[in-house]
């Protein structure tokens, strides 16, 4: 290779120097023969001094080895392949994650259905131990619902994060989609010793009885206090959207664009949340809807402060709803400020036209109840004709009568293991009489029944305090002295 360098150059200095003998008086020649002269040299020195860097240089132009106590000369990294004996072992693979594992053990069933609620009914009891043990066969869908239930907890489920964490990575494990980003908050919180937030930055809140079999899921609607037209309402809508869904399966003609939404008037604590939650479960286990899981949010909530900021809450939300049901409380909100002008109006106008955008691009995909007083909906409603199409069956909750709102007091009594006192009856039959007169539109119905039973359970601990020897009977008894005192205790907290 050196010698055919050395060699082109010579030949070029030839021709250029008989050119040069040839027109001594030729600048441009004479400067052609100093270029190619010094671009000669540059590229042979270039060429040198890289073999003698690289260290590909010849046997004879190598160093004497180094002595054994001197430092050997610095020199660059050669090009040569690493010999494999001398090459680095690879890297050790990452520790396995603990939660994530395929078989999920007996003892994980144990723990599951040891931390269900004491007042969780014997039929849920029943579907959410075959839903444990059609997990531990495989049930993806099911080890998700658990790992939810553990994280937010409900009425069913106490809260568990090392029970959610197990159960995800199960999930995980088995290739459910989107969990291990959950599965990994979830693992950092119990490691940080920080407890999440059930609901998010908008009070969005995740419930659901989705665990629950269709039977169960009924067997609790028809177990419901009161609220008869209502049920016999669920159970067509069910059965009509059934009736779609088979004769489609049959090749026989069908509305595919069956509408899903509906309307649900009532006071407060007339039962909107929990029919809604029960729907979400017969609707997904007749195959309706893929999940049925509910996620409440106010309309105050979803109107941003600002330009730009509903349309994304708007959205977020019907992601979380997607393949169950979006509950919309006081949905009338979202239009409250259409009258006014600037900023606050814009946000009205863009809470609507993104809901009713996203209930076109996921028609079918879920499901919108939009809830609150019958006046104020029906005003929503005919806000926009868009509204008015898409919400087309409207189901009203009647307030409970005083005898329905004493049958309320005395279930909760006995799913806490109290009993009334001979005399109670007619106390509460008074009370419950008496209290929408007092409380008017604030009345609470179920929800006044539930607040007026822990004061009841306040009057009962004070009873109970000021004896030295209590039995058993007296710890689990209510008195009529106990409830006429809660209720005079809560009008005079309530009455203003």
């Amino acid at each position: 290779m050196q010698s055919k360098v050395i060699l082109a150059a010579l030949m070029g200095f030839f021709v250029l120097g008989n050119l040069v003998a040839r027109n001594p008086d030729s600048a441009f020649i004479r400067l052609s023969f100093y270029v190619y002269a010094a671009i000669s040299v540059g590229f042979i020195a270039h060429f040198y001094l890289t073999r003698w860097w690289y260290g590909d240089r010849d046997e004879e132009e190598a160093p004497p080895p180094p002595a054994d106590n001197a430092t050997p000369p610095r020199r660059r990294a050669t090009w040569q392949p690493v010999p494999l004996e001398h090459a680095p072992p690879p890297p050790a693979p990452a520790a396995p994650n603990p939660a994530i594992q395929k078989d999920i053990p007996d003892i994980l069933i144990q723990l599951t259905l040891q931390n269900l609620n004491a007042t969780t009914s014997a039929p849920v009891r029943e579907e959410v131990t075959l839903r444990a043990y059609a997990a531990q066969k495989g049930d993806v869908q099911a080890m998700t619902d658990f790992g939810q239930a553990f994280l937010d907890g409900d009425d069913c489920m106490k809260r568990d994060l090392p029970l959610a964490a197990r159960w995800m990575g199960h999930a995980v494990a088995h290739g459910a989609h989107g969990m291990r980003p959950l599965l990994e908050w979830v693992q950092h919180c119990i490691e940080t010793n920080t407890l999440p937030p059930v609901t998010d930055k908008n009070k969005t809140h995740i419930k659901g009885r989705s665990y629950m079999s269709r039977a169960s899921a009924q067997a609790e609607l028809d177990a419901l206090i009161g609220l008869n037209s209502v049920k016999a309402q669920v159970r067509s809508l069910i059965n009509r959207r059934n009736l779609e869904k088979l004769r489609d399966q049959n090749q026989l003609p069908s509305d595919p664009d069956i509408n899903l939404h509906l309307v649900f008037t009532g006071n407060p604590g007339t039962g909107k949340t929990v029919v809604a939650q029960l729907l979400g479960a017969l609707l997904a286990n007749a195959g309706i809807l893929p999940r049925g899981q509910v996620v409440e949010v106010s309309g105050v909530n979803l109107v941003g402060e600002y330009i730009g900021t509903t349309g994304p809450k708007v959205e977020d939300a019907v992601k979380r709803a997607m393949g169950g049901i979006l509950f919309i409380d006081e949905a009338y909100a979202l239009i409250a400020h259409v009258g006014v002008h600037g900023p606050q109006r814009s946000a009205s106008m863009d809470a609507i036209t993104t809901l009713l955008l996203e209930m076109n691009k996921h028609k079918g995909k879920f499901m919108v109840i939009a809830a609150g007083y019958p006046d104020e909906m029906k005003h929503f409603l005919e806000f926009n004709p868009g509204l008015k199409s898409r919400f087309r069956e409207t189901l009203h909750f009647d307030n409970f009568s005083a005898e329905e709102l004493v049958q309320i007091y005395i279930k909760i009594a006995n799913d806490k293991y109290y009993k009334l006192a001979e005399g109670c009856r007619p106390v509460l039959k008074k009370i419950m009489e008496d209290a929408p007169g007092k409380y008017a539109r604030n009345f609470g119905n179920a929800r006044f029944v539930a607040n007026l039973f822990e004061e009841t359970l306040e009057r009962v601990a004070d009873r109970v305090a000021q004896k030295t020897d209590v039995t058993r009977e007296e710890l689990m008894t209510i008195t009529p002295f106990d409830i006429s005192a809660a209720a005079e205790d809560f009008h005079r907290q309530h009455k203003g």
